[in-house]
């Protein structure tokens, strides 16, 4: 092995990106490894590239394989293997693999050193239909998971409690992230039996929870990995999945139950108001209302204005907003959140690199350090020297 053709920019992203993770300065990590802290440095700023004892000895003190180093973790290619012709060569769908590929080598880098809270793969409740239409087959398939869970005909609150519905439900990871020009997208890393839910976390919150349920759709269909763009087509397998999302979220008998509670008949015609308030019952867009009005022969408009201007024509404009902030905060998988928290309180991974995976600042996650102190003692990760002994290293003979 050489390192004369390895891209020296690229090595230097991931020796830096590996030592935030690791939660060490560069004087810290030059001591461990045995290097000088300039070397570190020129490294890092892509100055130089590493020589092969070097790249060893960063590899090792940073408790990652050498090829990784030097040659990246892979991930980023199998992911795009397994999404086929469903990733065409475009910058900002790169862009938005990428947000999610991101995640999925954090995953992989903390199997060095939590060996817990792995993903495992979900046994599904419910098996997806085989015949009829494609809107009959996502209509029934929604019908029969809502009673499977016991959801009755509630609404589902909130999006991160969507969003934990699927994992429940499949086992498979959730986050939202700015994904540009994405709205949704299934990535799978065959290699580690893997798969990450993404949807973009700067569409408005109704929509964000539209396409999550739409994605819940794709995996029991086991359409596997994917990209739904925000021009996403109208084919087979997005027009079963659309009428899933929309009778998971909207559905039929809880719609005749809000209106007969609330205008004493489930006949219709549906007024807009009726539709703007349905639509913040449900958490969806006034046009997802409209379309289960139609299909419910309920007459609604045949128009009806955004969530906002319903929002605000109907006042409830501030409830809006709130939910329109909560919604842009993206929203690390509840499995890796917990991974990366042990690994923090451990002393395995950086205030950073936990601060970015939770959207805080590192400030905020130093300060709730006390919080993890149930959590298995501190300790330094095998093959790093310990604070002591750094110190001990750096401080001059007397």
């Amino acid at each position: 092995m050489s390192t004369k053709d390895v891209d020296v920019a690229a090595v230097a992203d991931r020796v830096r990106r590996a030592r935030q993770a690791a939660g060490m300065n560069q004087t810290a990590l030059a001591i461990a490894a045995g290097v000088s802290q300039a070397t570190v440095s020129r490294i890092e700023q892509g100055q130089r590239g590493v020589s092969l004892v070097e790249a060893d000895a960063l590899a090792r003190t940073l408790q990652m394989p050498l090829d990784t180093l030097l040659y990246g973790s892979g991930v980023a290619e199998r992911v795009l293997v397994a999404l086929r012709a469903a990733a065409p060569a475009h910058p900002d769908r790169r862009a938005a693999i990428e947000a999610g590929v991101q995640l999925l080598e954090l995953d992989e880098r903390l199997d060095a050193v939590i060996a817990e809270h792995r993903q495992r793969a979900a046994a599904l409740p419910v098996t997806a239909p085989v015949a009829g239409s494609a809107s009959a087959r996502g209509a029934q398939l929604a019908d029969a998971l809502r009673e499977v869970l016991g959801l009755g005909a509630a609404p589902i609150p909130e999006l991160s409690e969507l969003a934990e519905l699927v994992e429940e439900v499949t086992g498979v990871d959730v986050a939202t992230r700015p994904l540009p020009a994405v709205s949704g997208m299934c990535l799978v890393d065959e290699a580690r039996l893997t798969r990450l839910l993404v949807v973009n976390s700067d569409e408005p919150a109704e929509r964000q929870r539209f396409t999550v349920a739409h994605e819940l759709g794709h995996l029991l269909f086991g359409d596997g990995a994917h990209i739904d763009g925000l021009d996403a087509g109208t084919g087979e397998a997005e027009t079963r999945c659309n009428e899933f999302a929309r009778n998971l979220l909207v559905p039929a008998d809880g719609v005749r139950l809000w209106l007969r509670r609330t205008a004493g008949t489930d006949t219709g015609p549906v007024e807009e108001e009726a539709v703007g308030r349905l639509a913040r019952y449900f958490g969806v867009t006034p046009e997802v209302v409209r379309i289960q009005l139609e299909r419910m022969g309920l007459r609604p408009a045949p128009a009806v204005p955004s969530t906002p201007v319903m929002a605000s024509r109907y006042g409830w404009r501030a409830e809006y907003e709130a939910t329109q902030a909560a919604a842009r905060r993206p929203r690390p998988p509840r499995r890796l959140a917990r991974r990366a928290a042990d690994a923090y309180a451990r002393g395995l991974l950086g205030a950073a690199v936990l601060a970015d995976l939770e959207g805080r600042t590192v400030a905020e996650v130093e300060a709730d350090r006390e919080l993890l102190s149930e959590a298995p003692a501190r300790r330094a990760p095998a093959g790093l020297a310990s604070i002591e002994e750094l110190l001990a290293l750096a401080a001059p003979e007397r």
